[in-house]
C-alpha cells in the first residue's frame, strides 16, 4: 500500500510527493512593508498517475469523490521515516484525467491524474 483514501487502495502511483502546506496571508501595508501573517502548515501528500485503465481510474475516481473530495481519510507511507501517517483532509485542486487511448468504442487507457491531498 503507497496510498490509501477512506480505506480503498489506490493503484500504483508514478510519483508521490510528501510536504507540507503552508497557509499565510501576505500583503503590503500604507507604508509598503510587507506584512505576513502565518496561519498554518498542513500535511500535504501529491499523487500522479500515469496510464491507468478505465477500472484504475474508476477506483480513483471513486474513492476520492467521497463526499464531494472535502472529508477523506488520508493513509500514505511517508518515505523519509517510512512510517505510515494518516490524516482526515481533502483534494487540493480540480480533478481532471485526460484519455489517452480509445479503441473499439470503449476507452483502454487514462493518463495524466494528479492529485494533491491535503490536511484539514
Amino acid at each position: 500500500m503507497i496510498i490509501k483514501i477512506n480505506g480503498v487502495a489506490l493503484p500504483k502511483v508514478s510519483s508521490l510527493d510528501i510536504g507540507y502546506h503552508i497557509i499565510d496571508n501576505a500583503e503590503r501595508n500604507a507604508r509598503g512593508k510587507m506584512i505576513h501573517e502565518f496561519i498554518a502548515r498542513k500535511f500535504k501528500v501529491t499523487a500522479g498517475f500515469t496510464v491507468l485503465t478505465p477500472a484504475e481510474a474508476k477506483t480513483i475516481l471513486q474513492a476520492v469523490l467521497t463526499g464531494n473530495g472535502l472529508d477523506l481519510k488520508v493513509e500514505a507511507i511517508d518515505p523519509r521515516t517510512r512510517a505510515e501517517v494518516s490524516y482526515r483532509g481533502y483534494v487540493q485542486q480540480d480533478i481532471n484525467i485526460k484519455l489517452l487511448h480509445y479503441a473499439s468504442g470503449a476507452p483502454k487507457h487514462y493518463d495524466g491524474l494528479e492529485l494533491a491531498f491535503i490536511e484539514n
